[in-house]
């Protein structure tokens, strides 16, 4: 029979991690067109996590952080000399579970 301690602990086990922290990364830019662009991002991603999870008067927290890499595709345009748009896709390779981000961005550039 499974008890609400055990029922809590694999409740957080199955949680998504989402990491707060910071990246470097380099983008190749592979292929362009007029205004289109696009590029592959590698990096590296060094993120901690605080998790908690409450049930009745039990409380269970984790600390995870970790140093994962990073890859994903962008296509861009240039709206003009110094402004471009763009979309990315990027998968972030965390130890505890991967996470698929997508991104819409405006980039000026001096």
């Amino acid at each position: 029979m499974l008890d609400a301690t055990k029922y809590q602990q694999l409740v957080a086990q199955a949680t998504p991690v989402l990491g707060d922290g910071v990246s470097a990364a380099i983008r190749w830019q592979f292929w362009q067109f007029n205004n289109w662009q696009f590029e592959l991002p590698l990096g590296v991603f060094h993120w901690q996590a605080d998790l908690s999870s409450q049930m009745a008067a039990s409380t269970l927290t984790q600390e995870l952080d970790g140093t994962d890499w990073f890859s994903g595709l962008t296509l861009n345009y240039q709206l003009s000399p110094d402004w471009q748009a763009g979309i990315s896709y990027q998968r972030v390779l965390l130890e505890p579970a991967d996470v698929n981000q997508y991104l819409i961005h405006l980039r000026y550039q001096f």
